[in-house]
C-alpha cells in the first residue's frame, strides 16, 4: 500500500511542516482525506471514550461547509494513531511522543525518521556533497534545480518512502553541500550523482530531475545509460531559450547583491518564488507564510554556489544529443510554468524517442507541489512498467 498522508487542518500549525504546505483547493483537500477513512483501524485497542472519540472523529463527522470536522479531539486522536502506528511499525516511539503534543506535524518525518539517513559523499574533484538517503526499495535519485536543497522534494520524500529507497543531494552550491569556485556545467553536476549512485552502493537508479536537475538528469541518461533504470522530467529544458536566459543573467548579476542584506535576501526569496508558483498558490496566506518559512530555515546559498549554478543553467544545450537517450521518459510540464514554458518541455519529449509527454493544466513551474497528485501517481505508474 502507497504511504498516505491523513487529512489535516489548514492552520498556523500546518505552517511549520513543508510537506503540508500545499495550495488549500478543494481538489488537493479531497486527495490528502482519500484515504483517511481506512486508517480508521488505527484507533482498534482503544478503549472507552478514548475509542468512542478515535471513532466517531475519524468518521469524519461534517461541518456546515461539507468539509470534514477539525475538532481538536480527532487531533488528539490522531496524535495517539501516529504513537501506535510508529511505536509498532519503522519510528521511534521518542519521536511520536513529540508528535502526540504537536499533531499538526507531519507524521512521515515521525514514522520514517529511523529510515532517514544524512551521508557525505566525496564527488571527483574532493568536493563534499550533503545526500538524505531514506528508505528502502529500489533506489530513485533525485535531482533538485537551481537554488534548491534536496528538503525541496520534502513531499515526495515522504509519500515514496516505503515503497523506494530515495536518493536526494544537494547540488554542489546548494544546501549543505561544498560551494567550490565555478563556473559549473550540466555534466559536471551529473558526475556528482554518479558519485552519489557509487556512495550508495547502486548500480541503476530511477532518475527524477526537476528544471536545472532535469538537465544534469539528461546529461546522466547520455552519459552513464547503464546507470538510468527510467527518466523523469520535470519543469525543464533541453537549452535556454532567449527570456530565460535574460533572467538568469539578470539573477547572476542581482544575487550576490541580494544576501549582503537581510531585508534584500527577502525580497529576492518573493521575487523567485513568484517564478515558481501560479496565482492559485499566492492566493492562500497560508501557502506563502510556509513557503517563505521554508527558505528562512535553509543554508544560505553563497554567492559562488549561486552563480556557478547559473552558469551551469546557461551552458546545457543537449539538443543535439537527446536523440541517445534510450531509456523509458516521461517528461512533466506545467501548462502555467513562466521560468520554463511548457514548450521546453514539448522540444524535450520530440527530441527523445518514446517519450512520454504530461502537461498540468493550471500547475507552474514548482510541479512536484502544485501538481503533486498527478506527479506522484505518473512517477509511480512509469516504474511500474520499467523491468
Amino acid at each position: 500500500m502507497s504511504p498516505r498522508f491523513p487529512c489535516r487542518p489548514r492552520t498556523r500549525w500546518s505552517e511549520s511542516c513543508w510537506a503540508i504546505a500545499l495550495p488549500t483547493t478543494s481538489e488537493r483537500w479531497a486527495d490528502d482525506c482519500s484515504g483517511a477513512r481506512a486508517q480508521a483501524v488505527r484507533c482498534a485497542g482503544f478503549t472507552g471514550r478514548r475509542w468512542r472519540s478515535c471513532r466517531r472523529n475519524y468518521a469524519f463527522p461534517r461541518s456546515s461547509s461539507g468539509r470534514p470536522s477539525r475538532s481538536a479531539s480527532w487531533w488528539r486522536c490522531l496524535g495517539s494513531a501516529r504513537h501506535r502506528r510508529c511505536a509498532s511499525g519503522a519510528g521511534a516511539r521518542s519521536q511520536c511522543s513529540s508528535l502526540t503534543r504537536r499533531p499538526s506535524h507531519c507524521w512521515s518525518i515521525c514514522c520514517d525518521a529511523d529510515t532517514r539517513r544524512s551521508v557525505w559523499v566525496t564527488a571527483q574533484d574532493g568536493a563534499r556533497l550533503h545526500v538524505v538517503d531514506q528508505g528502502a526499495g529500489d533506489a530513485v535519485l533525485w535531482l533538485q534545480g537551481l537554488n534548491a536543497p534536496a528538503a525541496a522534494w520534502a513531499v515526495q520524500l515522504a509519500h515514496f518512502a516505503q515503497s523506494f529507497r530515495s536518493l536526494a543531494p544537494d547540488a554542489r552550491g546548494v544546501g549543505q553541500s561544498d560551494a567550490p569556485p565555478g563556473p559549473y556545467t550540466a555534466r559536471q553536476l551529473a558526475a556528482d550523482a554518479g558519485a552519489v549512485l557509487d556512495a550508495a552502493g547502486v548500480g541503476r537508479a530511477h532518475v527524477v530531475g526537476i528544471s536545472l536537475g532535469g538537465a544534469v538528469a539528461q546529461e546522466l541518461a547520455l552519459g552513464h545509460p547503464a546507470r538510468v533504470r527510467s527518466l523523469a522530467l520535470l519543469s525543464t529544458f533541453a537549452a535556454q531559450p532567449p527570456r530565460a536566459r535574460a533572467l538568469l543573467e539578470a539573477w547572476r548579476a542581482l544575487y550576490p547583491v541580494a544576501i549582503s542584506d537581510p531585508r534584500l535576501r527577502k525580497a529576492w526569496e518573493l521575487q523567485a518564488y513568484a517564478w515558481l508558483f501560479t496565482d492559485r498558490f499566492w492566493r492562500s496566506e497560508a501557502n506563502v507564510r510556509a513557503a517563505l518559512r521554508f527558505a528562512s530555515t535553509q543554508p544560505p546559498q553563497t554567492a559562488q554556489g549561486f552563480v556557478g549554478q547559473v552558469d551551469a543553467a546557461l551552458s546545457h544545450d543537449s539538443r543535439d544529443r537527446l536523440a541517445g537517450i534510450d531509456v523509458p521518459t516521461l517528461v512533466i510540464h506545467g501548462a502555467l510554468d513562466q521560468l520554463s514554458v511548457k514548450e521546453n518541455g514539448e522540444e524535450l519529449a520530440r527530441l527523445i524517442r518514446g517519450a512520454e509527454l504530461l502537461i498540468l493544466p493550471e500547475v507552474g513551474h514548482a510541479v512536484n507541489l502544485e501538481g503533486q497528485r498527478a506527479v506522484n501517481g505518473a512517477l509511480r505508474a512509469l516504474w511500474k512498467r520499467v523491468p
